[in-house]
C-alpha cells in the first residue's frame, strides 16, 4: 500500500515540475477544487480515487507476486 501512496506522491511531484514548492502548489490546487465542488462531484472524485488506488494496488501486487511468494515460503528470510 505504501508503494501506491508513493505513486500518488510521485505523480503530484511530476505535476509540480519536481520541486518542493510545485508539489505543494498542486496539492493546494487539488484540495481547493475538491472543497469547492458539490457533494455529487466529491463523491465522484472519491469513487475515482478508490478505483485508481485499487487498480494500482493490483498492478503492484501482480508485478511483485513472484518476490512476495518467495519471501513467504522461506519464512521471511532472504535467500
Amino acid at each position: 500500500m505504501l508503494v501506491v501512496l508513493g505513486l500518488f506522491i510521485c505523480f503530484l511531484a511530476l505535476l509540480g515540475n519536481l520541486s518542493f514548492d510545485g508539489f505543494f502548489l498542486q496539492l493546494n490546487n487539488l484540495s481547493a477544487r475538491y472543497l469547492e465542488a458539490g457533494a455529487r462531484r466529491q463523491g465522484s472524485f472519491q469513487l475515482l480515487l478508490v478505483g485508481l488506488t485499487a487498480v494500482l494496488f493490483l498492478i503492484v501486487g501482480v508485478l511483485r507476486w513472484h518476490n512476495l511468494r518467495q519471501s513467504g515460503s522461506s519464512g521471511g528470510e532472504t535467500t
